[in-house]
């Protein structure tokens, strides 16, 4: 009875290092995809409820990143927001 229980802890711990081993390289695999992105683009949809009022902010947000070079370039741009960041400044 005891080594049953010991076999199956021991089979149990055996599985998780498995599993872990195989999700970590599967991490790993991910970021050195993106270490070899130039640039990125991501859309976000946001809805945002005012605390002082019952009004309701709705926006699409798409943002760009031009991640090619030394300086990290972005906009980002919705219905009501636009910033640049060029590298030395950000826009809004």
């Amino acid at each position: 009875m005891l080594n049953n229980i010991i076999y199956k802890i021991l089979f149990t711990i055996v599985v998780i290092i498995i599993s872990n081993s195989s999700l970590f390289a599967q991490i790993l695999k991910t970021i050195s995809k993106f270490d070899s992105l130039s640039n990125l683009t991501y859309k976000m949809s946001i809805i945002e409820k005012d605390p002082f009022s019952d009004k309701l902010y709705n926006d699409t947000l798409k943002a760009y990143f031009d991640i090619s070079n030394s300086k990290e370039l972005f906009k980002v741009e919705g219905n009501q927001i636009l910033e640049v960041y060029d590298g030395r400044k950000l826009i809004h």
